[in-house]
């Protein structure tokens, strides 16, 4: 997450240096004047006579400025990609939470017990074998479970919520994005209290994003760990049974593990607020400063314009009235952005954590991005507005003849 947080240096320090290198490249008394940098009337297209005067003069503004509209149209994209991953990522990880301690785990008790025990478990309840792993690719704790094939105390699905009935070694959504593997793909798990190994083709992938977990039938288990038939060292129970069978080493209550949960991810909500935070922000930034340089350069023909009777609005438009499409331009590139951003950003958040985050921008989404930007936009324009009023005639005669 710093790096997302630190990302925007990348664009505006490299931006900076060039805008002040062009600037810099003139006299003093040029830079006062404002003469510096007016390339808006340098283009010449024959192409635009037939255009009214206010559209050919934004026109050739936009022209004359291309290697800072590219800037802005860069920078709008970066701020588009920005805020529309920290909308995304807070709504992925609500869903993860629903679907992982609601949708899949569907009992409230967890018992682990001290040993494997053969008694018949009570009927109100589910057993299940558990045993700590480690995979042949780092030290990743997998958490291997034997369960009835047809559990009804946990939902095993594919991501298009096809039900997955076990027959072979299942692995959650989340091991296999920190493993890098995939269905049909071999894995070796190491047990960490016996050292025996268990070396598998995964059957399937289950939309399971949090948990290090992986899945074989009750009765293969027993058999590849040479275990009594029909033993088990857990269940699941959907209240607290009046008896059980065997010493139980700890109990886990579902409720408490997702208020656990939802405690630990409080440090991610707050780096999503960070971000989208910083979003806006880059975006005015870009917007003001890149616009007032403009303006900044041409203070001499704003002048000249306001003589001749044109309002302050119409000033506006023909100087910086190319940028309004330069804002749309620049959303648009920040929407294939956005996914090339993903990609990065949750490849480095999930390599140490045991939990995988889906992020997808829906259209609403990008309606809200949109529009937020859309309000940065017109806030930038509204201090820009101000500082074309700003520049009064007689100030630049003035200066001029000074």
């Amino acid at each position: 997450m710093a790096k997302a947080l630190f990302f925007p240096l990348l664009f505006l320090i490299p931006a900076t240096l060039l805008a002040t290198w062009q600037r810099g490249g003139g006299s003093v008394l040029a830079l006062i004047k404002g003469q510096v940098g007016d390339t808006g009337r340098r283009v010449r297209l024959r192409l635009l006579d037939g255009l009214s005067f206010p559209l050919r003069m934004a026109v050739r503004y936009g022209l004359g400025n291309l290697l800072r509209g590219s800037v802005l149209v860069v920078g709008i994209a970066v701020a588009a990609s920005l805020l529309a991953y920290g909308l995304v990522a807070k709504d992925a990880v609500a869903t993860m939470v629903d679907k992982t301690f609601k949708e899949t785990f569907v009992f409230r008790y967890q018992y682990l017990l001290s040993e494997f025990v053969t008694k018949p478990a009570p009927a109100e309840v589910e057993p299940f074998l558990l045993l700590p792993m480690e995979t042949n690719k780092g030290k990743t704790v997998v958490q291997l479970m034997g369960v009835n094939p047809s559990s009804r105390m946990i939902n095993i699905k594919r991501e298009d919520g096809e039900k997955i009935e076990v027959r072979g070694l299942v692995v959650s959504r989340a091991l296999a994005e920190k493993l890098g593997i995939e269905k049909g793909e071999r894995v070796t798990l190491t047990g960490k209290l016996d050292g025996r190994k268990l070396t598998a083709t995964v059957q399937d992938v289950a939309d399971i994003r949090v948990g290090s977990y992986a899945f074989l039938p009750r009765e293969e288990f027993t058999r590849l760990f040479k275990l009594p038939g029909g033993s088990y060292n857990g269940f699941w129970a959907e209240r607290k049974p009046d008896t059980v069978p065997g010493k139980v080493l700890a109990v886990f209550d579902k409720v408490e593990m997702m208020d656990s949960f939802a405690a630990s991810i409080q440090p991610l909500y707050a780096s999503i607020v960070i971000l989208g935070t910083i979003a806006v922000l880059f975006s005015l930034a870009i917007i003001y400063v890149l616009s007032n340089l403009i303006l900044q350069e041409n203070r001499f023909a704003i002048g000249i314009l306001k003589i001749l009777g044109w309002r302050d609005r119409d000033v506006n438009y023909m100087v910086l009235g190319s940028n309004d499409a330069l804002f749309l331009v620049g959303f648009l590139v920040g929407i294939p952005s956005f996914n090339a951003l993903v990609d990065y950003l949750m490849k480095e958040a999930m390599k140490d954590v045991d939990f995988s985050i889906s992020l997808s921008a829906s259209p609403t989404t990008w309606v809200i991005t949109f529009f937020v930007l859309l309000a940065t936009w017109l806030l930038g324009r509204y201090l820009n507005h101000r500082k074309i009023a700003g520049v009064y005639p007689t100030e630049i005669l003035k200066e001029q003849i000074d």
